[in-house]
C-alpha cells in the first residue's frame, strides 16, 4: 500500500506539472509549470529585478517525481533487480527530458539562463541512476526521502507561483485563478506525506508486536 501511495503521489505531481497552473479562457494565455519556467523571466518586474523568482522551482514537479519513481523499488518488500534498474532508468530519462535545448546546452554551464536547468537535470539523473543502492537503507529512511521528494515537487513551485500570480493579473488586467496543475501536485505531495505516515505507523506496530 505504501509504494502505491508514493506512486500515486509521483503520477499526480507529473500530471500537475503539465496541466494549467495559470488558467485563462484563452488557451494561449494559460500556462503550466514548464511554461512558467520559460516565461516568468520576461515579466518586467522580474526582468528588472524588482521581484526575485527562482525559475527552476517550476521544474521540480517533474524532477522530484522522477527521483521518487526511481526510489519506488526500495520501498517494496522484495524488489527484483530488474525492477530496480528499470525504475532507475525511467527516473533518469525523465530527468534528462528537462535538459536545455540544443544548441543552448553546449554552453549552458556558463549561461545564467540555462545553468540551473542543466545542473538540476543532470543532478537528478545521476541520483536516479544511484537509486538501486537505496535498497540497502532502512525502509523508514527511504520513505522519509520519498515524502521529502513529494513535498519538494510541490512546495517550492507553488511558492513561486503565488509570488508571480499578481504579476500576471496586472499583465492581463484581470484577476487570475489557480489551475488544476498545482492542485494535483499538492495532492501528490499529500499522498507522499500520507505514505510516510503509513510507513511509520507500520514500523511502530511491528515494534510493539515484538
Amino acid at each position: 500500500m505504501i509504494p502505491i501511495l508514493f506512486l500515486a503521489g509521483a503520477l499526480l505531481e507529473l500530471a500537475g506539472a503539465v496541466l494549467p497552473w495559470l488558467p485563462h479562457p484563452t488557451a494561449a494565455l494559460s500556462a503550466n509549470a514548464l511554461d512558467l519556467f520559460a516565461i516568468v523571466r520576461l515579466l518586467p518586474p522580474v526582468r528588472d529585478g524588482f521581484v526575485q523568482v527562482w525559475r527552476e522551482a517550476f521544474l521540480l514537479p517533474i524532477l522530484a517525481p522522477a527521483l521518487l519513481l526511481a526510489l519506488l523499488p526500495a520501498l517494496s518488500l522484495r524488489p527484483s533487480r530488474a525492477l530496480r534498474y528499470l525504475a532507475s532508468l525511467a527516473g533518469a530519462l525523465l530527468a534528462l527530458s528537462l535538459l536545455p535545448p540544443y544548441p543552448a546546452i553546449l554552453t549552458a554551464y556558463q549561461d545564467p539562463l540555462y545553468r540551473g536547468q542543466l545542473f538540476l537535470s543532470v543532478g537528478a539523473c545521476l541520483l536516479a541512476l544511484l537509486s538501486p543502492l537505496a535498497v540497502r537503507l532502512p525502509r523508514p529512511v527511504v520513505a522519509a526521502a520519498g515524502a521529502l521528494l513529494a513535498l519538494v515537487g510541490w512546495a517550492p513551485a507553488i511558492g513561486m507561483f503565488l509570488r508571480v500570480r499578481p504579476l500576471f493579473a496586472a499583465l492581463y488586467g484581470a484577476p487570475v485563478g489557480i489551475g488544476l496543475g498545482p492542485i494535483l501536485a499538492g495532492l501528490g505531495a499529500a499522498a507522499g506525506l500520507g505514505a510516510l505516515g503509513g510507513a511509520l505507523w507500520v514500523r511502530t506496530r511491528a515494534h510493539r508486536a515484538r
